[in-house]
């Protein structure tokens, strides 16, 4: 039979072979058959695809083959099979991998032996070179080689023998070996498989791994199995993995033989231990490449593989890891942290549950500061936890201090403790921390604070009921709070915190707050312009320029759980130096996804009641989602002393009642409460004001020089007694009791300041009016930090607070309040929590102005006298004191200042 480029597309045989281009035959063969016997008298065939050859069949001699008697086949080479396969072929077989190299070449012989075996033999290696196999535009292996050589022989009476050696190699020094043998008895099966050589090959081939050539990576492994009918087992194993010839990175061996029996699909071995993998010495450099962005000095291994019975397996590790840093978007989270876990995992196969055991966690940055130990069952089988615990004890300073964390490092010392328990339905958890202390910290030491937590729960969490109890001691006092939280189609919390501490919720905030963390952002903020509020009541009508907001939108409101939420707020008390600020608040809030509503919440804030509701919205669609409106507040009989930061000396006392009424809208809630506009009207029925504060150096010494004065004038019958009027208007100021009070104000939409728009006091012989004023609400910065800047005028009625104005040129204009007359004007500054004013030295400034009129008048008036005038008076007697000295020593000075002076000097 001759062919002769007889061709066809065998996508029609099967569409499997569809990636084939045109095939085709050529050669010839010549074949008889008579009875049993086949005669091959010339066999030279190839097969071609787009007219390459990619295969030939070839026979150097004639042959016979008894088909009822195999080892009738003449001794020698009986065939060649020649390959020339494009490497495109391999890929057709592999889904989604691209595979471009040289064709794969080799010669593979058919013989008989001198003992009637038959073989299979490559008798030039089948090779692969310069092959590029990607996949998605990756290269998985570049530029790879590989020889093969193989040999299978038989005895046709079920006897096989088969060995084979792959070569990768980049030169003799860098070869990988990789042989393979194995003997076939009818069901018995011995084989062996030895891996030798330098991994370098195959590592400086493959992109993501190929930094690792540099470590010389050396391989040295030797695996032997058996089998016999439908056992199957595992001889012994070695595997041992170098660097550079020296340093062990890894190795695994067995524990003596494995048999798994095929039949009854069960494992059984002589040794409960059937794996160890030690890495002491592991470099981590190995790993990077498939950890992005961790790194470790050095890591190490001891891990086992055991089988306690034929239900069970177990798995013990023994991991550590030295100066464990890790980095994300070029910054670091994790640094110089040193782990080291000590743990266990069980297996049965009966009942499907695993068993994990954390026997021993430690962590590390220097010294140990956290420890921890725990376990976990799980049901693999109805694939839910049975039960699962956590004992922990973690020192929070070094804790604070990974990069991660460090937002929130403002802590001294403080240790936390943490106990939890949990199972598919139900968990508890208790936490304490012990001997919290800020870092330079001014509230002292929170000796204790805990919390205890149960929870029951179904297995998809749609009902959940949790009851929580904190509880915090402290040199400040202590705080006591219960939470009930019941979740079904809606949610239900119930919080009654019974006491709680001032101080101690400040020393919370500031211990887990890092006051350098915020300092850059504070500086932003500081530089950051402000920007346009958007108003509700003109909110469709603000264009988007004015509405350009750094801050971003929140996408759903904060309190949206995908639920109703109905809470129940009741606070017992809140201390602030000993004494209760905060007392018998209660609260109701209805929140659904769009809308918060706080209901008619009630307390006392130092003694005053209070009341008041808001309602918030949030509707994604519109310009800033969020928008409070309706919301007022009120407030009666607040003693106004308690909100000034020196309450032994604040600037005014009395009570006040005021109404606040508030709306606004913001991108997000922060940005919501920095902008928010209102009104705000007081009153007060009564109290002290303090304009003039006499136990400061400059107060008391006037207040002093002005006594002083008044002394000395009763002494010397003189109009020096006058001037003591100043020391009568100081120690006034100083202690001035006013009788009613009126202040409104309103927040400037477009300064943001809150601007005073009327405010009065009135006293006995005195009304303060302010002429406008402000005080800056800067957003971030505390409302006792807030700057102030309003502008006073008195108005005096007549009497004798009037007429110790006079004595200083004040009260002789009447106003345009009947009855009253002009007096000094002053500015009130400073902050809210610590005001100043400039009273004391418009005061100051007067009484000079005033001195210096009348020894310019008493000046005038003596040179203004007549010679027969002047010899009169000379020639008379006057056992007066000598005004012209008197006047000489003002000129240079008043007594007023001359007296300040001497006692400054003397102090």
């Amino acid at each position: 039979m001759v062919f002769k480029n007889s061709a066809s597309n065998l996508k029609n045989v099967s569409p499997a072979l569809g990636f084939l281009g045109k095939c085709g035959l050529d050669g010839e063969i010549a074949i008889e058959k008579k009875a049993s016997t086949v005669s091959v008298s010339k066999l030279d065939i190839t097969f071609t695809e787009s007219s390459d050859a990619i295969l030939a069949l070839s026979s150097s001699k004639a042959f016979s083959i008894d088909t009822q008697d195999l080892s009738k086949l003449p001794e020698g080479d009986l065939a060649v099979v020649s390959l020339a396969v494009p490497a495109r072929f391999a890929a057709a077989f592999a889904d989604g991998i691209d595979i471009r190299g040289d064709d794969i070449r080799g010669k593979i012989s058919l013989a008989r032996g001198m003992d009637n075996s038959i073989s299979i033999k490559t008798i030039s290696p089948i090779v692969l070179s310069s092959w590029n196999i990607s996949k998605g535009g990756e290269y998985l292996l570049k530029d790879f080689n590989a020889r093969l050589t193989a040999q299978a022989s038989s005895n046709l009476k079920g006897k096989y023998d088969i060995s084979s050696n792959a070569e990768i190699a980049d030169s003799k020094e860098h070869a990988l070996n990789i042989y393979a043998n194995s003997k076939i008895d009818a069901d018995d099966i011995d084989a062996q498989v030895l891996i030798k050589g330098s991994l370098n090959p195959i590592i400086s081939r493959v992109n993501s791994i190929s930094s690792f050539n540099s470590a010389g990576l050396k391989i040295d492994a030797e695996i032997n199995a058996r089998k016999t009918g439908n056992m199957a087992t595992l001889k012994s194993a070695k595997i041992e993995i170098t660097e550079n010839a020296e340093r062990k990175v890894v190795e695994i061996t067995d524990g003596g033989e494995i048999s798994f029996d095929m039949g009854k699909k069960a494992l059984s071995a002589p040794s409960k231990t059937l794996i160890k993998i030690s890495a002491p010495d592991f470099p981590f450099a190995l790993a990077k490449p498939f950890v992005s962005g961790l790194d470790a000095q050095k890591v190490s291994i001891e891990s086992q593989l055991e089988m306690p019975d034929a239900n069970n397996f177990k798995v013990c590790a023994d991991f550590s890891a030295k100066s464990v840093s890790y980095k994300k978007d070029g910054k670091f989270l994790l640094k110089s942290l040193s782990p080291s876990v000590k743990a266990d995992a069980k297996y049965n196969v009966s009942t499907g549950v695993i068993e994990a055991k954390i026997e021993k966690l430690i962590l590390n940055s220097g010294v140990d500061f956290a420890t921890a130990e725990g376990s976990a069952s799980f049901d693999a089988a109805k694939k839910h936890l049975k039960d699962a615990s956590l004992k922990a004890n973690i020192a929070l300073p070094q804790l604070l201090e990974q990069p991660a964390l460090l937002k929130f490092a403002n802590i001294s010392t403080g240790t936390l403790e943490v106990d939890a328990k949990g199972s598919a339905n139900s968990c508890s958890i208790s936490a304490q921390i012990h001997n919290l202390m800020p870092r330079a910290s001014q509230n002292g030491k929170l000796e204790k604070a805990a919390i205890n937590a149960n929870a029951k729960f179904d297995g998809g969490f749609s009902k959940i009921y949790l009851t929580a109890d904190l509880s915090a001691n402290s040199t400040n006092g202590s705080t006591s709070a219960k939470a009930i939280l019941e979740q079904t189609e809606d949610t239900k919390l119930d919080l009654d915190i019974k006491s709680a501490v001032f101080e101690d919720i400040s020393l919370l905030a500031s211990a887990f707050s890092n006051p350098n963390e915020k300092a850059a952002t504070a500086v932003a903020n500081a530089n950051s312009e402000k920007v346009a509020v958007v108003r509700p009541k003109s909110l469709e009508a603000v264009s988007p320029e004015q509405n350009i907001i750094s801050d971003a939108k929140d996408e759903k409101a904060f309190w949206d759980i995908g639920r109703c939420l109905y809470a129940n707020v009741k606070l017992g008390r809140l201390l602030k130096d000993g004494a209760a600020m905060l007392e018998n608040l209660s609260a109701n809030a209805e929140c659904t996804p769009g809308n918060l509503a706080l209901k008619d919440f009630v307390g006392k804030l130092y003694s005053a009641e209070f009341s008041g509701s808001a309602n918030l919205s949030f509707d994604k669609s519109r310009k800033a989602p969020y928008n409070l409106a309706n919301t007022r507040i009120s407030l009666k009989n607040l003693e106004s002393s308690k909100l000034f930061a020196d309450s032994e000396k604040p600037m005014i006392t009395g009570e006040f009642s005021a109404q606040l009424d508030l709306e606004g809208s913001g991108n997000n809630m922060k940005h919501l409460g920095a902008y928010l506009l209102g009104s705000a009207s007081l009153s007060g029925s009564g109290g002290t004001l303090r304009l003039i504060d006499t136990s400061t150096q400059e107060g008391a010494l006037t207040s002093i020089a002005g006594s002083a004065m008044r002394i000395a004038g009763m002494f010397l019958k003189d109009k020096a007694y006058e001037v003591g009027a100043m020391g009568d208007i100081i120690g006034y100021f100083g202690n001035l009791k006013y009788n009613g009070a009126e202040i409104k104000a309103k927040r400037n939409p477009e300064t943001l300041a809150i601007e005073l728009s009327a405010a009065e006091v009135k006293t006995e012989a005195l009304i303060l009016a302010a002429t406008g004023g402000s005080i800056s609400m800067t957003p971030n910065v505390a409302i006792k930090e807030q700057p102030i800047n309003i502008p006073i005028s008195i108005k005096v009625a007549d009497g004798s607070v009037r007429k110790m104005f006079q004595k200083l040129n004040f009260g002789s204009a009447e106003t345009d309040t009947k009855g009253f007359f002009n007096g000094p004007s002053f500015t009130v500054t400073g902050t809210i929590g610590a005001p100043k004013t400039s009273l004391r030295d418009v005061l100051l400034s007067a009484e000079k102005s005033s001195q210096d009129a009348k020894i310019k008048a008493a000046q005038d008036a003596q040179t203004s006298e007549s010679p027969a005038q002047q010899a009169v008076k000379s020639s008379v007697p006057d056992k007066t004191p000598d005004k012209s000295s008197s006047a000489g020593r003002k000129s240079s000075s008043s007594p007023l200042r001359s007296l300040i002076r001497s006692l400054r000097k003397d102090n």
